[in-house]
């Protein structure tokens, strides 16, 4: 068993802000603002809304760091009992492994190294393993933690202890050091040395790469069998990394925290093979060598996240810290990368406060996090325990709708998006749709990431019918009234075109539908300005999926407006989130907040219908939205996409059809709204 001196893991998700039809104006430092700690996003800039003298302005902005390119779809899917290709248990897994793999083909040839100091009793297999996996580590983690001399790496047998504290001595820690290396041998009796295989600790002498740190593993007799005997150098390597970019708190954070990020890195780069990686990852699984897996059968994604709640503290070394801990990692870095990880630690090493630093980075809660990961262990435990991935119907368990549970809502529904995003990579984006950009207007890694969201989106609701979808991208008003079709315009828009420059239609999007089914929509965007936003993105992928349902021949089913409006809302907020830096509870949360400035007494029924309405377009998107979530995660994916179709096919109405389709009636579906509303 490892000793853990701590400090590990990402967590995660992203930020973002809620979009609008139109354009953002971007937030300036020193403006006014209107709402006292008000966060936003704007240019790749974070923004405070502060008190200065009798004002409350912006604040100056801090730059968001951005996440390491490799969103989740990149992992290979597996196949459904349906026949639809789902993210399989080892999908998230990875997609993390990848990240690290990517960055150790771009690292260069380390310059810092290790010695290792060999006790007579520690066999040479042992010293061997060391020698392997190392290096590895040294080259991967060199960019934030390279000693400027060889860092020590002590190897020694339980009953070494004398041995152990000299050497540690010798090579330059401190009193308090090797005395505490000895109460820590002292403190495993003899009886124990058996059943505890492998051990490890890390030690140093000071920080910031002016001294090397110095490792101690500690290794029982059958060690070489055990996942241990080869992990442990990387993981406690990791670990003096870890404490080198957190010096202020080091070991101070949830126990899941302080073992995951060594259990994580450990074991990718101990198994640097990819070909190899899974397999022995489960075995990592499914060894208590680490301590307790938390399982002996699947639970439900809430009992997971009080497991997650309850990990945050007790015997870091000896719970289920390191088995979530793992997941946990392997979740955020499919999502951040490792630019995301180190951004955190020197975050929290500055706030020495681990909810402040993760509201800070990533706007989210622990409890939202533990919701959005429930998925990915329940996946992990069905394939651990052979159940399958339970995904085969692409239909989730029905939630009870709450704001409590919320973040329960959020992950089924990143769930569904996310087996959605990987089946979509086996499909052709269709040839029906047609993109049309000015010389200069994306770069590549935008364009990138435009045809992936295509072909997404093409999976969802592809074109048929010769309906073509008509995109262009402007940069200039010369260029796109050359290539834009103002015959299919009302003179509203004409007009609008007309008094309009480029620049004041900068990152804007602008589409219709056409009577075929067709779609045209223009994205205007600037060569100097941060158009390419998590805002761009959301608005992207919703206006592209609002003709769900009608290119099927269901043109002129009568649907709600907050339905034909807001339906790709949640759909879009879990593919920016799992995609790029947007953040869904952060989404969820300003939809929360325009449900309260709605007035009282709420009434849902105004939403049906857009000449009832009059607050505008905020006044309908919160409530659509929500609505739209709740039915999703009641229904799923699957589901929901096919509802309007359901509606033509069955020739009834809309409220006749919903309880069929997503097992609620309207009036219970609009008690909950109002339930949110708050009256």
């Amino acid at each position: 068993m490892r000793k853990k001196l701590l400090l590990a893991s990402l967590l995660g998700l992203c930020l973002a802000q809620l979009l609008a039809i139109n354009a953002a104006a971007a937030v300036k430092a020193g403006t006014t603002c209107t709402k006292l700690n008000q966060k936003t996003n704007s240019a790749g800039f974070a923004y405070t809304c502060i008190k200065s003298g009798k004002k409350i302005v912006w604040s100056k902005g801090v730059k968001v760091v951005p996440p390491t390119p490799t969103p989740e779809q990149t992992s290979s899917p597996s196949t459904s009992t349906s026949g639809q290709p789902v993210l399989d248990s080892d999908g998230i897994a990875k997609i993390a492994d990848n990240d690290v793999q990517q960055i150790l083909k771009t690292s260069p040839s380390p310059k810092s190294s290790y010695v290792v100091h060999q006790s007579p009793n520690v066999s040479q297999a042992l010293v061997d393993i060391a020698n392997k996996v190392l290096p590895t580590a040294v080259k991967f983690w060199q960019p934030v933690y390279a000693p400027t001399k060889p860092a020590d790496v002590i190897m020694g047998y339980w009953s070494d202890g004398d041995w152990l504290q000299t050497t540690d001595q010798q090579a330059g820690d401190t009193p308090g050091g090797y005395s505490s290396l000895g109460s820590w041998i002292s403190g495993h009796p003899t009886s124990d040395w058996p059943s505890v295989s492998g051990s490890g600790s890390h030690a140093g002498i000071t920080v910031n790469g002016v001294a090397p740190k110095i490792i101690i593993i500690v290794s029982g007799p059958n060690v070489i069998y055990r996942p241990g005997a080869y992990t442990t150098p990387t993981h406690e390597y990791t670990m003096n990394v870890m404490q080198e970019l957190d010096l202020n708190v080091f070991g101070q954070s949830p126990c899941w925290f302080n073992e995951g990020m060594a259990q994580f890195y450990g074991a990718a780069l101990t198994y640097s093979d990819p070909t190899t990686y899974l397999a022995n990852r489960r075995t990592m699984l499914l060894d208590t060598e680490f301590g307790k897996y938390p399982f002996s059968t699947q639970k439900t994604d809430p009992q997971w996240v009080a497991d997650m709640q309850n990990s945050e503290t007790g015997d870091c070394a000896n719970n289920s810290s390191a088995w979530f801990g793992q997941l946990a990692m392997e979740k955020m870095v499919a999502v951040h990368g490792t630019a995301g990880v180190i951004a955190f630690l020197k975050d929290l090493n500055l706030s020495k406060n681990f909810a402040t630093s993760f509201q800070n980075i990533y706007n989210m809660t622990l409890v939202e996090f533990y919701g959005a990961l429930a998925p990915h262990i329940s996946s992990t435990v069905n394939d651990l325990l052979g159940l399958g991935s339970g995904q085969g119907t692409n239909t989730p368990a029905p939630i009870a709708v709450s704001q409590g549970n919320a973040a329960a809502m959020q992950a089924t529904i990143l769930k569904q998006v996310g087996d959605a995003i990987t089946a979509s990579q086996s499909v052709p984006t269709s040839p029906l749709i047609s993109l049309n950009v000015q010389d200069g207007a994306l770069t590549s890694s935008q364009r990138q990431w435009i045809n992936s969201a295509l072909q997404f989106i093409s999976y969802l609701s592809p074109p048929t019918k010769n309906a073509k979808w008509n995109l262009v991208f402007p940069s200039t008003m010369d260029w796109f009234l050359k290539n834009w079709d103002m015959n299919l315009e009302s003179q509203h828009y004409k007009d609008m075109f007309a008094n309009n420059t480029a620049q004041q239609l900068m990152g804007s999007v602008h589409s219709h539908g056409t009577s075929d089914g067709g779609w045209d929509a223009s994205f205007f965007v600037s060569p100097t300005n941060n158009w390419f936003n998590t805002d761009w993105q959301l608005r992207f992928i919703t206006q592209l999926l609002k003709p769900i349902g009608y290119a099927d021949g269901s043109l002129g089913v009568k649907v709600p407006d907050w339905f034909a409006r807001s339906f790709a809302y949640p759909i879009s907020a879990a593919y920016t989130q799992i995609t790029s830096q947007a953040s869904y509870a952060q989404t969820h949360q300003m939809w929360l907040n325009n449900l309260k400035e709605l007035p009282k007494p709420f009434d849902m029924t105004i939403y049906e219908d857009p000449n009832t309405y009059t607050a505008g377009y905020e006044s309908y998107k919160a409530p659509g939205s929500l609505a739209d979530e709740i039915l999703l995660s009641q229904a799923g994916l699957s589901k929901a996409l096919g509802f309007i179709g359901d509606i033509a096919k069955a020739g009834t109405d809309w409220a006749t059809q919903l309880p069929k389709t997503f097992g609620i009636t309207k009036s219970d579906l609009y008690a909950l709204i109002t339930t949110l509303v708050g009256g």
